[in-house]
């Protein structure tokens, strides 16, 4: 299983970001696991984001092809609106899976991050594909009025309800960083032994498309669950620790004009 989580930004002039987090373990078995798997996926020339937990061969093939025919234009058309882009993803995944083996069908949820509009006129939607003992389910979530978690999904929703409470008991509380950080730190505590690896964090601002962040983790760079390993284009993505400070690719350090994200010391 896993750790996935969707959580709302929100600023003084209303909600101004979404974001996708995910562990990067995959599992077999009690004793058999690799902590690079992928379970992010961002749109470069549309504003979506996707994301799958539960059975990890034919969600992650499959998001991986929408995302492709979303990019090049083969499934989307500048006229489609939220819901017919969403239609069209659910059409997609339903689509494939009828050609999927039977005996290797596997529950899993999907979710489907999307921004309407641009600047102070856009609006972002998500929504929650499942597929569950024979039934397909679509639904979309509601946008909270501040920042806050949405919806968590998998193995490790126990561990992040207990860690996103101690931060919401902080002095960090109702911020896109507490959020972040709970779901770090349910991760690093190993409460769910089938979470682990690298986070993975993708997202959507008011503006551009949407994008995959580069992350600090135990001291190392990580893209989309994978180490960093050749010191390429850096500059090219944003970065960000488990603090969800900014971050400088090659120093790993938080950017001197970023703002400080302290840990709370009140944290219990």
């Amino acid at each position: 299983m896993t750790t996935l989580i969707a959580w709302i930004g929100v600023d003084s002039r209303g909600p101004a970001s979404l974001y996708f987090a995910a562990d990067s373990k995959i599992s077999w078995g009690k004793n058999d696991y690799w902590n690079f798997g992928r379970k992010l996926f961002a749109s470069k020339a549309y504003p979506d984001i996707l994301a799958y937990c539960g059975d990890v061969t034919f969600s992650l093939t499959v998001l991986q092809q929408i995302v492709d025919q979303i990019d090049i234009g083969l499934l989307y058309t500048e006229e489609d609106d939220y819901e017919k882009k969403n239609y069209k993803v659910f059409n997609s995944v339903k689509l494939s899976f009828e050609n999927y083996p039977v005996s290797q069908r596997n529950n899993f949820h999907i979710i489907h991050g999307v921004r309407e509009g641009c600047g102070m006129q856009s609006f972002f939607h998500i929504f929650k594909i499942s597929y569950s003992n024979n039934q397909w389910e679509n639904e979309e979530l509601e946008i909270p009025h501040e920042s806050r978690l949405i919806d968590k999904i998998g193995s490790g929703t126990n561990s992040m309800d207990t860690w996103y409470g101690k931060w919401q008991r902080s002095d960090s509380k109702r911020t896109s960083r507490s959020v972040f950080s709970a779901f770090c730190d349910s991760i690093e505590s190993k409460d769910d032994p089938k979470s682990g690896g690298s986070p993975q964090l993708t997202g959507i601002y008011r503006k551009g498309n949407a994008f995959s962040f580069g992350i600090i983790y135990k001291g190392n760079r990580y893209f989309n669950g994978l180490p960093v390993s050749n010191v390429g284009a850096l500059d090219s993505i944003e970065w960000r620790n488990c603090l969800f400070e900014r971050c400088d690719g090659k120093t790993m350090e938080r950017l001197h004009q970023a703002q400080r994200q302290p840990r709370p010391g009140n944290l219990k």
